[in-house]
Formats: C-alpha cells, structure tokens, sequence
C-alpha cells in the first residue's frame, strides 16, 4: 500500500495552489487528516454536509465557511465550488470521503480543484485495495497532521 501520508502531500500541497486541505468521514463526519494547523469545526462540517444535501438552496444562498459567505459557483451532490474575492474551498464528496480543500489569492483555482478531484479520484479507485483509515493515530510528516489508520 502506499504511504497516505505521501498521497496527501503528493497530490495536494505539492501543486503549490492549495492553501490548506482536509479528509472528512463523509458518514461519521470527523476529520481523518487535515493540513497543519487547518482546523474545521463542528459548524463548518455541518455546512458542508447540507451544501451536499441541498445544492440547488446553496447556489443561491451561498456557502458559510469560516463565518464568511462565499458565493456558489458549482453545485452538485458531490461537489461544491465556492469563492469569495480571490479565495476560495473545493469540496469533492465520495461514499467514503470528503476532501476539503482552500486557495488563497496568487494560487490557481482550476489547479486546487484538478488536485482536489485527483484525490477524490484516486479514493474512489483504491479505497477497496486498501482500507485508508480503520483506526485513528495523530502523526505529523511533511507539514501535515494527519490521522492515520493503522491496522
């Protein structure tokens, strides 16, 4: 199995255009591995789950993250592009996962949702080879803090 801890590192932050990213438990909701110092409180989680729930609502309402409304630019059942002046969060929803990730201003959004859905792609192709997260211990490597799950 390859190392997740390189797989986060390799196909999100190494882009240089994602600020900061997290792996959610799309069922339980709690954060599985996330950038350092990113952290995402029970509202924030809260507001993803029902930006997934209710996509057409957001479009027009507009997505809550960080006690700021950033305008919907996409919306779908498993995906959420939102963007506030030259920020902006790409959240990619599979069975398993949801992959949060931000972009600041001087940092490409298109490549921070490339990334963000290489990820998302590459969940959904392994995670019946592997099983990712199955128990939870906090490590840091690389610049993240993560929960890693070892058997």
């Amino acid at each position: 199995m390859e190392n997740p801890l390189m797989i986060l590192q390799e196909i999100l932050m190494k882009t240089q255009h994602v600020q900061q990213a997290a792996i959610v438990d799309a069922r339980s909701n709690m954060v599985k591995a996330c950038s350092l110092g990113f952290t995402l409180d029970y509202e924030a989680l809260a507001n993803f789950q029902f930006a997934f729930k209710n996509s057409m609502l957001i479009r027009e309402r507009g997505l809550e993250y960080d006690k700021m409304l950033y305008t919907v630019v996409r919306a779908e059942p498993d995906v959420v592009y939102a963007k506030l002046d030259k920020r902006g969060i790409v959240l990619v929803k599979t069975n398993t996962f949801i992959v949060v990730a931000t972009y600041i201003e001087g940092m490409y959004p298109s490549v921070c949702v490339e990334a963000v859905e290489r990820l998302d792609l590459y969940f959904m192709t392994n995670w019946s080879k592997h099983m990712l997260f199955s128990h939870i211990e906090v490590v840091y490597h690389l610049g993240w803090q993560h929960h890693l799950l070892l058997d």
